[in-house]
């Protein structure tokens, strides 16, 4: 039997997200649900209490804000909220503002409870035409007043009135901004992208149709070349970084500037071709956000579109104020404008262009944005050139504004090379880590200081792992651990050092509790991965049941005897199944040991009607499982899949001869695998290991994860550097700059999301083993990537 794979690894992510969404968005609650503060966007405001909701109804005579997101844009809570609260409270009137974060139908609810509340007017941020039209249609059968605010609503009759900006304008400034840079660089012809807003959003068309009327009479000349022109679904940060990432990549890194459609995707640009250590381009954006406007300063970003948005905000409030106490708006409307069905109310606004030039003289002079808050870490430098008129900083291709040649940032790695599991499970995690080291150093490291790891062992017993921690935590400033145990003993101890640690035991209640504990998982936690393979069971039972099932789902779990095993069936996974109406049978326990029997377990499960088998173990238990399926002869009678870790090439490895047997297999994967060899990050990967003549049986997802996740790390400690200062690296400023980055891409293998208080990944896709004619088992994508259910355990 041939040993396999470092059980448990690293990942990191994302975090760039983004952009976004997809990251997962959590529905928020119908108003008047649970108390919350005031800086939550689930929360209730009304004039008479600020500091929480209420179970009550609201009075007659209300205003319902309902704005579309947190992830799209920083302005709906950090600007619009803000600016409506101050109108309505300085008017005297009742109102809610609540937030959708992304869905439509929650938004839809929220319409509902607000009018059943007793809202007279609602000022509406649609997500989508069709669901606007939706919420319209609700509110004038109820007699209620509707405002569609920044965005018009194109399907139906439309709002009463519309308050927006003249959007066309609004891509024409950017057109006009960059044109003349463009046209002064070098490169014939000069290669532009597009990265336009969402597909269901009327404003994204607008925009668009404002740059590209500048940019079209160039593209027909032959001077500029469209490379790409591409829509974010959902305004995602993170699917913008995908998208940008894979045009960069398309393209051989050949692109000269690119009309971004809002700060956010301007963002995710920028990141990318940091993380491709490519040169600042002209790019534009949108919504003037501190980030946007610290982007111009440092030189990444041309240009960023000012809406007034406290101005727009106080107009639509007049205008909701005004429609409250049964008044005329007409004196308060511009002009008209068609959703295609009526000339609708226009109040239209008049933005401004933003370039390094002119940010005093507009954001700052306005109070829309100060000093204090984009001079910040990094910025400080900026602002000060800017202010004084020295030249400003020198920002390197990499991203960095500091050289720290000749310096050494060491980070520190608990695992098994030794022992009889070390044995068992194989050294991938190492190969990787010395791999990837080589390839980031000899491009030029963090900023140009070499990046080491210290490998510590620790045979992956959890006594050995806190004695280990007791002697390192004084130098320490990042911990990457493998096992469930690992991670909760380490975790207080990990928040009372203020130590970050990257752990591939994704146990939940240790990584999220608290919410902004030092404990980053490296996949998503199990919970989730097993309340999104439920889901997913549930939306394709029909496809993928066994003859002999009914239309119940019966789901046993076998794992691991341990805290991994224990990591899918929570409190909060099951209420996922409560709600799809799926059973799940109690835990079975598995002995984690080569030559475990675990056939009374399996036949306890399917005596209790099982037709689902889930397995929360890795390695040589999930062949022992595949192989005693198969010889009890009841593998057509379940499906069977499990947790990431299951969907190794180990378990392929331990079968050997008989790796048919996994044909069928399901895992949930929140990653790219080797399957995926049109992605860069693999390519790179399997050079990689070719170069190292490894082992066959060594390239496995761990080998992949590991390598990929140094990349997101190497990012995370160079944002920690530029924003906080070398001299002062450490695990709490690298946590911040996590938390700073919200989203980091594994170079591309993967996205972590940090926004919200997330501390672990929220995106899978379903995966299969399918037997090919020659025998060998072939790794197929089943499902597009979704985001998991959220399943974190209640906040302390």
């Amino acid at each position: 039997m041939k040993r396999k794979i470092l059980l448990f690894t690293l990942i990191f992510t994302a975090l760039l997200l983004v952009a976004c969404g997809g990251a997962q968005a959590t529905p928020t609650p119908p108003p008047a649900t649970t108390a919350a503060t005031t800086t939550e966007t689930t929360t209730e405001t009304t004039t008479e209490t600020t500091t929480e909701t209420t179970t009550e109804p609201m009075e007659e005579g209300m205003i319902a804000v309902l704005l579309p997101d947190s992830a799209s844009s920083a302005r709906w809570e950090a600007d619009d909220r803000r600016f409506f609260e101050a109108a309505f409270e300085a008017a005297g009137v009742k109102y809610t503002i609540v937030n959708a974060e992304g869905d439509a139908r929650t938004q839809q609810t929220q319409a509902e409870q607000a009018i059943t509340n007793g809202a007279k007017v609602i000022l509406l941020v649609n997500l989508d035409s069709g669901s606007g039209a939706a919420i319209i249609a609700q509110a004038r059968e109820a007699g209620v007043k509707v405002i569609d605010y920044d965005r018009l609503t194109i399907e139906g009759p439309g709002a009463d009135v519309y308050v927006s900006f003249d959007n066309v304008s609004v891509g024409r400034l950017m057109g006009e901004t960059l044109e003349p840079i463009i046209n002064g660089l070098a490169a014939d012809p000069k290669r532009v992208v597009q990265l336009n807003g969402s597909p269901t959003d009327n404003n994204a068309t607008l925009f668009r149709e404002g740059y590209f009327s500048v940019a079209s009479p160039h593209y027909d000349a032959g001077d500029w070349e469209l490379v790409d022109d591409q829509a974010v679904p959902g305004w995602d940060n993170q699917q913008a970084l995908v998208i940008f990432e894979q045009i960069l990549t398309a393209a051989g890194g050949d692109v000269d500037a690119v009309f971004a459609a809002n700060d956010g995707l301007a963002n995710s640009v920028i990141s990318a071709l940091k993380s491709q250590g490519l040169d600042p381009l002209p790019v534009s954006g949108q919504d003037a956000t501190a980030a946007g406007i610290q982007n111009i300063l440092s030189g990444w970003q041309t240009m960023t579109v000012y809406k007034p948005i406290k101005l727009e905000a106080e107009a639509a409030a007049a205008a909701a104020i005004a429609l409250l106490r049964g008044e005329d708006v007409s004196s308060l409307t511009s002009d008209t404008i068609n959703n295609g069905q009526n000339d609708i109310p226009f109040i239209k606004l008049t933005p401004l262009a933003v370039t390094i030039d002119n940010i005093e003289s507009t954001v700052i002079a306005d109070g829309f944005r100060t000093w204090e808050e984009i001079c910040v870490g990094e910025y400080v430098a900026y602002c000060e050139a800017l202010m004084s008129g020295e030249p400003m900083p020198t920002t390197t291709a990499d991203g960095c504004n500091v050289d720290l040649t000749g310096e050494t940032i060491t980070l520190h790695q608990q695992a098994g090379r030794e022992g009889p599991l070390a044995a068992i499970l194989g050294e991938a995690f190492a190969y990787a880590t010395n791999d990837v080291l080589k390839i980031i150093n000899e491009s030029g490291g963090v900023c140009g200081a070499e990046l080491a790891v210290a490998f510590n062992e620790t045979n992956y017993a959890v006594e050995q792992e806190v004695a280990v921690y007791e002697q390192t935590r004084d130098e320490a400033i990042l911990i990457f651990t493998y096992g469930s145990g690992a991670t909760v003993a380490l975790a207080p101890r990990l928040n009372e050092d203020k130590i970050l640690s990257i752990a591939a035991g994704v146990h939940g209640p240790s990584i999220y509790v608290p919410r902004n504990g030092y404990t980053i998982g490296a996949v998503p936690i199990y919970s989730d991965q097993f309340a999104g393979f439920l889901t997913w069971l549930s939306e394709n039972w029909a496809d993928v049941k066994p003859e002999s099932a009914g239309d119940d789902i019966v789901v046993g779990v076998i794992g691991w005897a341990n805290a991994f095993g224990a990591g899918a069936i929570t409190p909060e996974s099951q209420a996922v199944a409560d709600e799809l109406g799926i059973t799940i049978l109690p835990l079975e326990e598995q002995a984690v040991a080569p030559d475990a029997d675990v056939s009374g377990q399996l036949q306890n499960l399917l005596l209790n009607g099982a037709n689902v088998i889930y397995n929360q173990n890795l390695s040589f238990s999930v062949a022992q499982v595949i192989g005693t399926l198969r010889a009890l002869g009841v593998w057509d009678d379940v499906v069977v899949g499990g947790v990431n870790w299951t969907y190794n090439a180990d378990v392929l490895n331990f079968l050997g001869e008989n790796v048919a047997l996994a044909d069928g297999y399901y895992g949930v994967v929140p990653h790219l695998t080797w399957a995926d060899t049109d992605a860069e990050i693999v390519q790179t990967a399997m050079d990689a290991f070719a170069a190292g003549g490894y082992p066959e049986t060594e390239r496995t997802n761990t080998y992949l994860l590991t390598f990929a996740t140094m990349f997101a790390v190497r990012d995370i400690i160079q944002h920690a550097v530029n924003e906080y200062g070398y001299e002062n690296l450490s695990g709490e400023t690298l946590l911040q700059a996590a938390n700073d980055l919200g989203i980091v891409s594994a170079e591309g293998l993967f996205e972590y999301d940090l926004r919200g208080e997330n501390r672990a990944p929220n995106r899978a896709q379903i995966r299969q083993w399918q037997l090919q004619p020659d025998g060998t088992i072939k790794d197929v994508a089943v499902s597009e990537f979704f985001d998991l259910p959220d399943t974190r355990p209640p906040a302390p």
